[in-house]
């Protein structure tokens, strides 16, 4: 983001982005704020208002007003309301003998109330409006802290200052000033920046050294040179800014931007070379992470927003463009408008370049297909025939008219190539003998995709529709399924096929992904009501066990546990060109995609950037604090509100939103924010569904259910009311008794079922333990028996076996009524353990796990959590013949939540605790009993051949 949408100058200082979501640039021309698409106008000048210099080099939020320090201009405040500014000076009590400080290096915000100022003066504190110097513990401190460039913060409170001169101290802050200084050693004192990782080392920034690693706990100082396993070292030593994100660091260079990951021990340069800038531009002058996880790098040409995940792992451009594309072994073969090139895949490298084959007509021989076998390449062109290229000579194989070829399909023995209108070609390798397999396909138009699994050819038409060939044969037939193109809008043109080893056929088409089993002769569409993006979806492929699809601007990853799609957008150095037709192939570890000036490869094991929940609103409801709105009565028309913030992308975001019941179709919307009006909402039994989805510009998707009940309206006339109170007085003896009774019988209904669940469990307790441990007590008696009679010592030995036998099973029936421990270690990895020790009982089942922290929990959240997962998993192997589960727990709000997911074949959803006991559901009877004892809820969403999901929610004071 640079001047040409508004910045008001590329010298970029600072950002900051505040509690509401306000993204503020300081710059050399003064300070700015973000509105998602445009920078506002700079509004806050030197000549135009009372900041003292229009240079922002460091910003803080402070109450509800933001604190501004400028380089030799001092502090000011700026009233976010008003937009006025104002000069900080010092207090009355502290201004005696002291001047403002006016070269400000950075701010460090110690609470809602007080922010730590480093300048070039010195360290100074503002509190409550008040500015004042903060006092050290000597003077030989206070002349250590005055050449201060950067505060910061480290566990327990621990302040950490950098110097450029003096090195790096710590210290403490309290009422009184600051405590004195300890003097850590680095091999570099000249200090820009400070970041803390998650195992509470420091990572320093340093003019001349580089990026320098100092752990607390072992005193042990390493530069990042040392600590990369690949060798690579930083482009430059004078390291601007570091940041922490996970495992991964970044370092902001007068070269660009470089990023360690700790798990890997990997550093990547952004700027590998001087032919290309680094991120953004080549000055990285400060880098800062906001609270929706989004990192801001502010530079000599602008500021930049990027994720602390990039999918990029390379970039490489082309000049003409891209026509085609193909990946063998161990290179990729890249057909352009000025000729071919072969890279390796390991490295991108550049393996060979030629020009176009000779060309028969007048105009060049424009290659629109490509095959690589070694170094031996196959091309197809738009009007000269079928080519080979081998020890960098070309060798014509056949003419196939003045029509282009469209695919090049590989077997075992040669290729087969596909053309427009000219039927199939069949070429042996090596010999490169061409030989036209049949007269041509009974096709309706010209071939738009094909893939060729095991001899078997599949085709996608342009008048639409996907047709099949089966071997021998000379005549297509249409899939049946596309014969009814009512049931299938938009999915008609086949722009591109895929077959994944399982023998399924995937169509890429204008209206999403469409799924095809050939054996079952099933088929399911995906679209953007499950996460992939709105718009055309151009490519597909199979890469590291996982489909990927790929819309005009966008790759998408298939999560089939789930039916979820992760979405990654290319880099600005990628640029903005679109993705080809049959632009993803398997490039060795990476996924290549295939642009018209780049090729970007994308790491399989990416992960979008973690973006904030969407908030919602229905009516004056706020959802993120529950899954269920009860309208007021008589009110039957409601606002509802979807606000999913992200400032970087706001135009790659996309919102959805049904309520089942009152509007058949999906009202979606491109943008941050969706409003809609639902209108005269009918009084119901059953609540209406309303669902929301929500896929921000990084590609994190949000699939959110809410349960929404009309009450009936009452008629609010008195003769209504009078009629009402006198039936009531008729039959309200009556009716209070019927439905007592009603109840009442429910009532025991539900405790015979759940008497019958526990003795079920008991008897099943019983049949372990005579079974087993019982069993084998009873053997050792008998074996007593026998050594008594006739001792030896292999005997004595056996019997100490069946002993520990016995003590095993027991201790295995005791862990599973409570494992040792409960209450003691924190929940998540309670949870874990238990997941971990079922998935060995059970190999069959799949089970993964999403835990996130939740610290030491009381023991009643404990035993309801595990008592819950317990019981579902047991569900899960006797019921629901699933082969994987996803089980999550994380902390939201005020409310712990758990939910469990499998893949199985469902059952019909009426999950009440009367309809459970009837239908002897006595293993979600108990946990729905687990979770209201909890004073807590359980939410079971089931269909048959869709899965089961349990959610639990409880209250966590």
């Amino acid at each position: 983001m640079d001047q040409s949408i508004g910045l008001g100058s590329n010298e970029v200082w600072s950002t900051y982005r505040d509690a509401s979501g306000v993204l503020w640039i300081g710059t050399s021309a003064g300070l700015q704020s973000w509105s998602g698409q445009r920078f506002v106008p700079p509004g806050f000048r030197a000549e135009s208002s009372d900041l003292p210099r229009d240079r922002v080099v460091a910003i803080s939020e402070v109450g509800e007003q933001l604190l501004l320090g400028t380089h030799g201009g001092g502090l000011a405040l700026l009233d976010v309301e008003t937009g006025r500014i104002l000069p900080v000076t010092p207090g009355e009590a502290c201004a005696v003998g002291h001047e403002a400080p006016a070269f400000i290096k950075s701010l460090l915000r110690l609470d809602t109330r007080s922010v730590l100022v480093a300048a070039s003066e010195g360290l100074w504190n503002y509190t409550d409006g008040a500015l004042c110097p903060t006092v050290t513990a000597s003077e030989r401190d206070a002349e250590r802290l005055a050449g201060t460039e950067v505060v910061a913060r480290g566990k327990a409170g621990l302040l950490w200052f950098g110097t450029w001169e003096g090195g790096l101290f710590t210290s403490t802050l309290s009422a009184s000033g600051v405590a004195p200084l300890d003097s850590v050693a680095l091999p570099n004192p000249r200090i820009r920046d400070l970041a803390f990782d998650d195992d509470g080392a420091v990572w320093i920034a340093t003019s001349g050294a580089g990026v320098i690693r100092h752990d607390p706990a072992t005193q042990q100082t390493e530069r990042l040179s040392q600590i990369a396993t690949n060798g690579l070292r930083l482009p430059e030593t004078r390291a601007n800014a570091v940041l922490t994100s996970g495992d991964l660091v970044f370092v902001g260079t007068y070269r660009g931007l470089s990023v360690f990951d700790r798990s890997s021990g990997r550093l990547e340069n952004t700027a590998p070379d001087d032919s290309q800038d680094g991120l953004c531009h080549e000055l990285v002058a400060g880098l800062e992470m906001d609270s929706f996880g989004m990192v801001w790098a502010t530079t000599d040409g602008g500021v930049c927003s990027f994720t602390p995940r990039e999918a990029t792992a390379r970039v490489l451009t082309f000049e003409p463009e891209i026509t085609a594309a193909s990946a063998s072994d161990d290179a990729l073969w890249i057909g352009t408008r000025a000729g071919i090139q072969r890279r390796s895949l390991e490295t991108l490298e550049t393996l060979e370049i030629g020009d176009l084959p000779p060309s028969q007509g007048s105009r060049p021989a424009e290659i629109t297909a490509v095959f690589g076998q070694g170094r031996q390449g196959i091309f197809g062109t738009a009007r000269d025939g079928v080519w080979a290229r081998y020890s960098r000579q070309w060798k014509f194989i056949a003419s196939v008219g003045q029509l282009a070829v469209v695919e090049v399909l590989p077997e075992s023995v040669g290729v087969t190539i596909l053309t427009v209108g000219s039927g199939l070609l069949s070429i042996s390798l090596p010999g490169l003998e061409a030989q036209a397999r049949t007269a041509g396909i009974a096709l309706e138009s010209s071939v738009t995709g094909a893939v060729s699994p095991n001899g078997h050819i599949w085709a996608g038409a342009s008048s639409g529709g996907v047709y099949h060939l089966s071997p021998g044969d000379s005549t297509a037939t249409l899939l049946p399924f596309w014969q009814d193109a009512g049931r299938m809008p938009n999915f008609e043109m086949a722009n591109d096929l895929l077959h994944t080893p399982d023998g399924r056929i995937w169509t890429a088409a204008d209206g999403g992904l469409l799924e095809y089993d050939p054996i079952s002769g099933r088929s399911r569409t995906h679209s953007a009501g499950n996460g992939l993006p709105v718009g055309r979806v151009v490519a597909a492929a199979f890469h590291n066990g996982q489909v990927w699809a790929a819309s005009e601007d966008a790759v998408s990853r298939l999560d089939e546990a789930s039916s979820r799609w992760t979405t990654f957008y290319p880099p600005e150095d990628a640029g903005s060109d679109p993705i080809l037709r049959s632009g993803l192939m398997s490039g060795g570890a990476d996924l290549i995609v295939v642009l018209e000036h780049a090729l970007w490869a994308v790491r399989p094991d990416a992960v979008p950037a973690v973006t904030p929940d969407p908030t919602i609103t229905f009516g004056q409801v706020d959802l993120a604090e529950t899954d269920r709105v009860v309208l007021p009565r008589g009110g039957t028309s409601v606002d509802v509100s979807i606000s999913f913030p992200d400032l970087a992308h706001p135009d790659r975001t996309r919102l959805g939103l049904l309520l089942q019941g009152v509007d058949p179709s999906r009202i979606e919307s491109v943008g941050t924010l969706l409003n809609h009006e639902y209108r005269s909402l009918e009084p119901r039994d059953e609540p209406y569904r309303l669902h929301v989805t929500a896929l921000s510009g990084a590609g994190q998707y949000h699939e959110l259910i809410y349960s929404v009940i009309v009450r009936p309206r009452l008629v609010d006339t008195w003769w209504v009311r009078l009629f009402v109170l006198g039936f009531i007085a008729v039959v309200a003896a009556g009716t209070v008794s019927l439905r007592t009774r009603r109840r009442r019988r429910e009532g025991i209904e539900i405790q015979t079922a759940l008497a019958e669940s526990r003795e079920d469990e008991r008897q099943l307790l019983s049949r372990h333990i005579h079974d087993g441990p019982l069993q084998t007590l009873y053997s050792i008696g008998h074996r007593i028996e026998m050594l008594e009679e006739e001792p030896d010592q292999d005997g004595f030995r056996d019997l100490t076996k069946r002993n520990e036998a016995a003590i095993e099973a027991l201790r295995r029936i005791c862990a599973n009524l409570r494992p040792s421990g409960m209450g003691q270690l924190a929940l998540d990895r309670t949870i874990g353990s238990y997941c971990s020790d079922f998935q060995a009982d059970h190999p069959e089942l799949v089970i993964e796990t999403t835990l996130e922290s939740v610290g030491t929990m009381p023991e009643t959240t404990v035993v309801t959590v595990y008592r819950v997962l317990q019981s579902a998993l047991a569900n899960v192997v006797r019921h629901a013949k699933a082969d994987r589960v996803q089980v999550s727990m994380k902390p939201t709000q005020q409310r712990l939540v758990l939910r469990i997911a499998d893949n199985g074949v469902g059952f019909q959803r009426d999950t009440s605790m009367l309809a459970l006991a009837r239908g002897r559901h006595f293993g979600l009877l108990g946990m729905r009993e687990w979770a209201e004892r909890a004073g807590g809820t359980l939410l079971i969403d089931s269909e048959p051949g869709r899965g089961t999901v349990l959610t639990l929610s409880i209250p966590l004071e």
